[in-house]
């Protein structure tokens, strides 16, 4: 039996086949439906999300490998704007899934872009840069950028309190680099 979401008066009851949750009121300001309860991953689904986690890293597997193939062929700029592109793309997808199985797919391909966003830009970065201050530019500026990025993720997700919009919003920088480049 799924999961399911109801409001009654002043609390939200998340009922499964185990039984009820009840949310205190003083709570809910704090609480949001997730992933896995809207697409009903609980007690015996509850496996569901480490096996989608872990097809999100194989599809980063096989993505550095077709990445880095086309980064050899056809040169790193075209490669980072595929990485982008079907990180975004990927990325908006998983918003609108409604099964494990699509949302599986979309994480894969999420995967696919994770990783060769980064790798290609660092890459990029170390090739014009001098070796006297290679270390310092590759690295702090990814550090500082990505320090950025991890700090106001929670928040980010605190604000939009909706994991779908959540994902919406962060692949929006993905699409945002694509057309930086035109």
């Amino acid at each position: 039996m799924e999961a399911t979401y109801r409001t009654h008066r002043d609390q939200r009851k998340i009922a499964n086949k185990d039984g009820n949750l009840i949310i205190p009121p003083s709570l809910m300001r704090l609480w949001h439906p997730s992933f896995l309860l809207q697409l009903g991953w609980v007690c015996q689904y509850d496996a569901l999300p480490t096996i989608a986690q872990s097809i999100f890293f194989i599809g980063a597997i096989f993505g550095g490998l077709i990445f880095g193939w086309v980064a050899d062929q056809y040169g790193r700029i075209p490669a980072l704007l595929g990485a982008n592109l079907m990180g975004f793309l990927a990325g908006v997808a998983t918003a609108f899934t409604g099964s494990f199985w699509q949302f599986t797919l979309c994480r894969f391909f999420v995967g696919f872009a994770f990783d060769n966003c980064f790798t290609m830009m660092y890459i990029l970065v170390l090739e014009y840069v001098g070796p006297k201050r290679m270390t310092f530019v590759a690295n702090m500026s990814i550090a500082i950028f990505f320090t950025f990025a991890t700090c106001i993720l929670p928040w980010i997700a605190y604000y939009l309190a909706d994991w779908r919009m959540t994902c919406i919003v962060t692949s929006v920088p993905l699409v945002l680099a694509v057309g930086s480049h035109g």
